[in-house]
């Protein structure tokens, strides 16, 4: 029964795991479709520790490498449960060894996410829960099976290896193989293009950033996020229309970033494409004017960022809204939970000065060269494909000099 659920509770932490190392690239090229299971707030958030320094090894997601360690315990435990080697012995120490392995890695991991993180993947605490449990299966297991698990036998067997190879081995040493296959499909998953075309892209980009001009903003943004302006080492500034669909995907690796960063602030700012708060837009119908106007106003209130990700969450409800008034009555409906004070909200989108300053926002991004959305500047420096987490992971450690 116990090598049964030490089987069983290993199938779930392979497929998690999968899920997880899939979720990693979805995270890194912001192919997300929507909101993920695993983000409840902003202390347990999957993609903020996807996209942190310490979610893969030399690329490869940590998820596929506990894949690949999860499907080679679960093969040996099925070679011993099924009665398909003749030496069920080693493949129960070569089983329990790397469950120990496994198990270790979790504790390492979860002390990464309370000292360095302070951010929890509520998935990955599963896959703790997860080791530990398959370790003390399989240590039960052997003992009912009478079966020794001390380390100097798992020697013994490592040496006996050398004259007689045998697929416990031939498995533990695929284990980084695998972790590379796994890695490769998910990316090209996720990548449009081939994984050297997305390199090129990267490289291309941070050239044109570290050439670029520096430029001044001089109009506050309507929102900011991340680290206080007195010690961020690195800014990033971000010009948006809430209509745009880019703008959307954009969203979410950005905050993510910053997020999982706390030396990275973010400074957002509207550029409508809405001639109605925007001079340089010939066409006019007062939407995105008014949705950023919205996102301002309920910043004022603290709100600001929370009305930012439900407009983005709803956005195709906005595509068939033609008038300001068509967006007072949408908002109303979806910012229900935690939402502004609706009278002040509304009051502040109707001032002269609220329209001056989406103005003055929509003048700034003219001034430095922004002609569509969404734009994106690191420390200044109009920052191309600025959208993708690993051009922004390299800018970044650009300016810290690693």
């Amino acid at each position: 029964m116990k090598l049964k659920l030490a089987c069983l509770f290993t199938i779930l932490s392979v497929g998690i795991h999968l899920y997880l190392a899939n979720h990693f690239h979805v995270v890194q090229m912001g192919t997300a479709d929507g909101k993920s299971t695993c983000n409840i707030s902003d202390t347990f958030n999957c993609d903020t520790v996807a996209a942190s320094d310490y979610s893969a090894i030399a690329g490869i997601p940590i998820a596929a490498f506990g894949a690949t360690t999860n499907l080679v315990i679960l093969i040996l435990l099925g070679l011993v449960l099924l009665r398909l080697t003749e030496i069920p012995e080693k493949a129960m120490r070569g089983a329990f060894w790397l469950s120990a392995f496994s198990l270790a890695a979790s504790v390492v991991m979860g002390v990464v996410s309370l000292t360095a993180l302070t951010t929890y993947c509520l998935y990955c605490i599963v896959l703790y829960i997860f080791s530990l449990l398959v370790f003390i299966l399989i240590k039960g297991a052997a003992k009912e099976l009478e079966i020794g698990l001390s380390f100097s036998e798992l020697i013994s067997d490592i040496k006996s290896y050398t004259k007689a190879p045998v697929w416990p081995v031939v498995f533990a040493l695929s284990i980084p193989a695998f972790a590379f296959f796994i890695n490769k499909g998910f990316e090209g998953n996720n990548i449009e293009g081939s994984s050297k075309d997305f390199k090129r892209l990267v490289s291309s980009s941070i050239q044109d950033w570290q050439n670029g001009k520096v430029h001044e903003f001089d109009s506050p943004p309507s929102l900011i996020k991340g680290d206080s302006s007195s010690s961020a080492k690195v800014t990033i500034v971000e010009f948006a229309d809430f209509r745009c669909g880019h703008c959307q995907k954009a969203s979410g690796p950005l905050t993510t970033f910053v997020n999982s960063h706390s030396d990275v602030q973010l400074h957002f700012y509207n550029f409508p494409l809405d001639g109605a708060c925007n001079d340089k837009i010939p066409n006019s119908n007062g939407v995105s004017c008014r949705l950023a106007k919205a996102v301002h106003c309920a910043n004022k209130q603290e709100k600001g960022w929370l009305v930012h990700d439900t407009i983005f969450a709803n956005q195709k409800s906005f595509f068939t809204v033609g008038s300001s008034d068509g967006v007072d009555k949408k908002l109303k409906t979806i910012l229900t939970e935690n939402s502004p004070d609706w009278t002040k909200l509304t009051a502040c989108m109707d001032s002269p000065e609220t329209h001056q300053a989406i103005k003055k926002q929509a003048e700034l991004a003219v001034k430095v060269g922004v002609q569509g959305t969404p734009k994106i500047f690191m420390n200044g420096k109009v920052l191309p494909a600025g959208q993708f987490l690993p051009v922004l992971k390299k800018a970044r450690s650009v300016v810290l000099g690693n």
